[in-house]
């Protein structure tokens, strides 16, 4: 894609830190579980960690919503708790 000049290297270096990130979050989550709860659970990982790259060096106090919206994923990871009965993942 690079080479043909479809994507800039900057691009495309995006593309490959965006898969590393995906390949590195799926390694945590429980293989035996089916793959639709798979992704949800990748989604609310990556969501998560670029929540927690945002609010780093910022004051507490300047952060609630994104403190807000990681405690809803917080309540969306505990649903898996309870469906599989066991800690899936990373959570």
């Amino acid at each position: 894609m690079i080479n043909d000049g479809k994507l800039t290297k900057k691009e495309g270096e995006k593309v490959l830190a965006n898969y590393d990130q995906i390949v590195g979050l799926s390694k945590k989550i429980n293989p035996e579980l089916d793959t639709q709860s798979k992704k949800e659970i990748l989604s609310l990982m990556v969501e998560e960690q670029a929540l927690m790259q945002k609010k780093a060096n910022k004051d507490p106090r300047t952060v609630k919503d994104i403190d807000n919206k990681i405690e809803e994923i917080n309540k969306s990871r505990s649903r898996y708790y309870s469906l599989y009965g066991k800690q899936v993942g990373i959570f």
